[in-house]
């Protein structure tokens, strides 16, 4: 089966493909399958003959931003195979050609348009100072505090980490460790430099992973 989400932010439509999902299996859970760029047509025709997983869990593959590169470049066959299949194959892109729009319509694809929001930083110095100031103390229930007052005006996980990984790098240069050890900077640097990509190639919420994050500072 096909399903489009396009418009709004990548986390956008990430979200709004899980709430699609949640709404046409319920009680169900998911193995994701990210795909960032065009696969051959046999990695597909694989996923479409992999159903389900162990203990019942369906496997979702997530195709970002290459739908009209897939459609154009694919066999009509194949295309139905993976239409036909009880694998949802989920487009996730900002826009869609006329006739990728067509093609997807005529294989009964649910095609979901997000109104793109404009959320604007209220950012500003104190913030900052905020967040890194807890960070410094190695006061991890402030760090949170801090984290969740900046989520609720809209900031991304990609500002957040910023700001922190900056302090955790100026503290390394500086040797500024304490209350940290050393060696717990560099394990901190590490693990913040690679948050991101990790959780986005699971296709995982990245603001939960930054708040799990926090949770298992050292203190």
């Amino acid at each position: 089966m096909f399903i489009a989400i396009l418009g709004g932010t990548g986390s956008d439509r990430k979200n709004k493909a899980k709430e699609q999902l949640q709404k046409m299996f319920p009680k169900t859970t998911f193995l994701f399958a990210l795909i960032e760029s065009v696969p051959t047509e046999d990695v597909l025709l694989g996923h479409a003959y992999q159903s389900a997983g162990f203990f019942n869990d369906k496997q979702i593959v997530l195709v970002k931003d290459c739908a009209h590169e897939i459609f154009d470049a694919y066999s009509k066959k194949t295309l139905e195979t993976l239409a036909q299949s009880e694998t949802p194959f989920i487009f996730l892109d900002e826009k869609l050609t006329k006739a990728t729009e067509t093609e997807l319509k005529e294989y009964d694809a649910t095609i979901v348009t997000l109104v793109t929001k404009e959320k604007k930083s209220t950012f500003n110095k104190n913030d900052v100072f905020a967040i890194c100031d807890a960070f410094s103390a190695k006061n991890k229930f402030q760090v949170w505090h801090e984290f969740s007052k900046l989520v609720a005006k809209n900031e991304g996980p990609e500002a957040i980490v910023g700001i922190l990984f900056s302090r955790v790098r100026t503290m390394l240069r500086d040797r500024r460790y304490a209350p940290y050890t050393k060696s717990e900077l560099e394990r901190l640097s590490a693990s913040l430099a690679l948050l991101l990509p990790k959780e986005r190639a699971k296709g995982s919420d990245t603001l939960l992973a930054l708040e799990r994050w926090i949770l298992a500072m050292p203190e």
